[in-house]
C-alpha cells in the first residue's frame, strides 16, 4: 500500500539507509560483527564524509549523509488523478471524475513508507549479512543480495531524480511515477529480469585494508 496523507512528512529521504551507512563507523561496524545486542541509534554514528562545497572532509553523523530533501513527497492535484485514471483505468473513469468533482482535494503521497518497507524486508538483512561475513552463505543468499542491489540501484539519488525528471517532460506526474516503481518492485518478473544475469554471474567481493569506503572517510 501506498500511503496518501495529509500530515507531517519525511523531508529526508536516504537513499542508502542509515542502518547500512553507520556500518562506516569502524568502532561501530566491529560491535555489528561481534555483538547481536544494542550498538546505539545508527542515525548517530560519527563518519566523516566529504563535503563538496568546501571541498573538505568534515566530521558529520550518518544521519547528515545520503540523502534527497523531500524526495519521497509528491502532490496529487485533482487534475493529475484524473490523469491517472485515463491513462491506466480508462473503464472507471467517469466515476472517479465525479469524485474528484465532488470532493476536489489536493492530496500528498509519502512514499518514505515503501523505502521503509523495502529496508525491512529480508534482501537488506542478507546484505548486512554479507557485511559481516565477508561473503555469501549460500546461492540463495546471493540471489537475494542481488536482487536487493537492483532494487538500490533504482532507489539512488541519480536514477531518481533523471527518471522523475524524464517522465515531468512526459506528462507524467512525481506521484505516478513512484506508484510504478512500487508496481515494478512488487512484480516477480520484472525483478527476475533485472536480476538474472548478475545474479548468474562470478562475483568477487574485497575487503580494503583499512576501514573506508568510497562514500564516508574514517580515521585510521
Amino acid at each position: 500500500m501506498i500511503r496518501v496523507v495529509r500530515g507531517t512528512f519525511t523531508k529526508r529521504n536516504h537513499y542508502n539507509p542509515c542502518f547500512w551507512t553507520a556500518l562506516w563507523n569502524e568502532e561501530y561496524y566491529r560491535q555489528y560483527c561481534s555483538d547481536p545486542g544494542p550498538r546505539g541509534s545508527p542515525r548517530q554514528q560519527p563518519v566523516y564524509a566529504l563535503n563538496p562545497r568546501a571541498g573538505k572532509i568534515l566530521p558529520t553523523t550518518v544521519e547528515q549523509v545520503h540523502f534527497h530533501k523531500n524526495l519521497g513527497v509528491a502532490e496529487i492535484t485533482p487534475e493529475s488523478a484524473k490523469k491517472f485514471c485515463a491513462r491506466w483505468y480508462p473503464a472507471e473513469y467517469e466515476s472517479m471524475a465525479a469524485d474528484v468533482a465532488a470532493r476536489p482535494e489536493v492530496l500528498y503521497l509519502d512514499f518514505e513508507d515503501i523505502f521503509t518497507g523495502v529496508e525491512t524486508a529480508a534482501r537488506y538483512r542478507s546484505l548486512m549479512q554479507v557485511a559481516k561475513l565477508g561473503d555469501f552463505e549460500s546461492v540463495e543468499h546471493k540471489d537475494f543480495v542481488t536482487c536487493l542491489l537492483m532494487i538500490h540501484a533504482m532507489r539512488s539519488h541519480e536514477f531518481m531524480s533523471a527518471r522523475i525528471d524524464g517522465m515531468s517532460a512526459l506528462g507524467i506526474d512525481k506521484w505516478e511515477y513512484f506508484w510504478m516503481l512500487k508496481n515494478a518492485w512488487g512484480n516477480r518478473t520484472f525483478l527476475a529480469r533485472a536480476a538474472t544475469v548478475p545474479a548468474c554471474s562470478e562475483w568477487t567481493l574485497w575487503r580494503t585494508l583499512n576501514h573506508a569506503s568510497p562514500f564516508a572517510i574514517h580515521p585510521s
